[in-house]
């Protein structure tokens, strides 16, 4: 019982002392939020972007490095049940640092409205 009366009055006493390490805590956790919403946030707009450039339900045919012909973009998009085609150029690239690498894929969506 004499310790918690002590501790009491030395928190009392020292109240920057008290109070930092809850502050601590405090940010601690609310970093945590912060960086989980931004995470969360990052994945849905990669989604949304995916999305709006292949479109929900897309089948996408790579022509490898040849190209597609126009006569075949032509026979897809007659196709029955096939609502648009439309060329997009992408581009694999590898960036390497001293310490990492990373890959990247780069979509050139503006071929979308060159159609």
């Amino acid at each position: 019982m004499n310790l918690i009366v002590s501790t009491i009055k030395n928190l009392k006493r020292r109240k920057l002392r008290a109070v930092l390490p809850l502050i601590g805590i405090i940010l601690g956790v609310v970093l945590m939020f912060v960086v989980q919403q931004t995470a969360a946030t990052a994945a849905q707009s990669i989604n949304l972007y995916t999305q709006g450039v292949y479109g929900k339900a897309s089948i996408v045919v790579d022509a490898a490095t040849t190209g597609l012909k126009t006569q075949a973009l032509t026979t897809m998009r007659d196709s029955k049940g096939v609502r648009s085609v439309a060329p997009i150029l992408n581009q694999n690239v590898t960036i390497k640092t001293s310490q990492d690498s990373a890959r990247a894929t780069i979509i050139d969506a503006i071929m979308l409205f060159n159609l």
